[in-house]
């Protein structure tokens, strides 16, 4: 208890004795009464009026502390963009480059459903990727991981429309139940025999792909955990790593990890989409991106 508070008690407690005193009550009944009902009554009083001091302290000083604390991430900003600026970079234009060549290509995409679909797909992907880089830009890695999660998730959902078509994007487009969410797959003919009684799940749709990355599914299980309130999310962070961050607030580690993984799941989703065009200018951009999440691996490997 500071001292004001301490002075605010007291001068609390000289009044009710006062007035007590004043009143006529005795020494033993003034103790008996300040044991059973004026204590707890003066505590509950004391805690009210201190966290309203402290409010009142914060709302009125809140850009006084908001700037001393930014003061204080000068440094640390300072050593990050050092260390990191270049390979973000080339993050942040990985964005620029999707939405730009998805914003080109719409244009003439058709009306088809399964053109629709993964059109829709690579948008929210495109607004994923660029949360990940927002999260990575700010040195949060465990918040980027976990929403890689989602782009990953986004980008086997887009290979399993492109192999399987038409019918799939438009199961897909016009599903509306929200409580099942893949269940809109279970009429296709990959999933002919499937349990009636199980649902579909993610595992399931990555399983009916013909194409798909036995070396990603683990990783996408370590990214599941990451968001998850269990020991491994909480104890084994890239906030924590080697105990030598402190777990708290933006960190130095860890950075690389949702910013490659970002780069190729953005670039699955962006080869499914463009796939299904014919033209030269696509193949084109297939190999820009291609070109692009490389030399992003290599800017991003080479710092230590």
């Amino acid at each position: 208890m500071n001292d004001k508070h301490m002075d605010n008690l007291m001068e609390s407690v000289e009044k009710w004795l006062s007035d007590e005193i004043e009143i006529g009550r005795s020494e033993e009944e003034i103790i008996d009464k300040f044991d059973k009902t004026y204590f707890t009554e003066l505590s509950l009083g004391i805690i009210d009026v201190s966290a309203e001091m402290y409010c009142n302290n914060f709302e009125s000083n809140a850009r006084v502390i908001i700037e001393n604390s930014e003061r204080g991430d000068e440094e640390f900003y300072r050593k990050f963009i050092d260390k990191w600026g270049k390979a973000l970079r080339l993050s942040k234009i990985m964005y620029y480059m999707c939405k730009e060549i998805l914003q080109s290509y719409q244009r003439n995409q058709g009306n088809s459903f399964l053109m629709k679909s993964l059109s829709e797909i690579y948008i929210r992907g495109c607004q994923v990727y660029l949360e990940v880089i927002t999260l990575v830009s700010a040195g949060l890695a465990d918040g980027a991981w976990a929403r890689w999660r989602t782009l990953y998730e986004l980008g086997v959902l887009s290979q399993f429309i492109a192999e399987n078509g038409e019918e799939a994007g438009e199961k897909f487009y016009k599903h509306k139940d929200s409580k099942n969410y893949y269940d809109w797959a279970r009429s296709l003919p990959c999933f002919e025999g499937y349990p009636e009684e199980n649902y579909i799940t993610f595992n399931a749709i990555f399983n009916k792909c013909k194409h798909k990355n036995r070396h990603w599914k683990k990783t996408y299980e370590s990214a599941s955990i990451a968001i998850h309130a269990c020991t491994e999310g909480t104890l084994r962070r890239f906030g924590n790593y080697k105990k030598v961050a402190t777990g708290i607030g933006p960190e130095m580690y860890g950075i690389d990890t949702p910013a490659i993984y970002a780069a190729e799941s953005i670039g699955i989703i962006s080869l499914n989409y463009l796939g299904e065009f014919k033209d030269l200018n696509s193949r084109i951009m297939l190999k820009l991106i291609h070109k692009w999440i490389d030399l992003l691996k290599d800017h991003y490997s080479r710092i230590q």
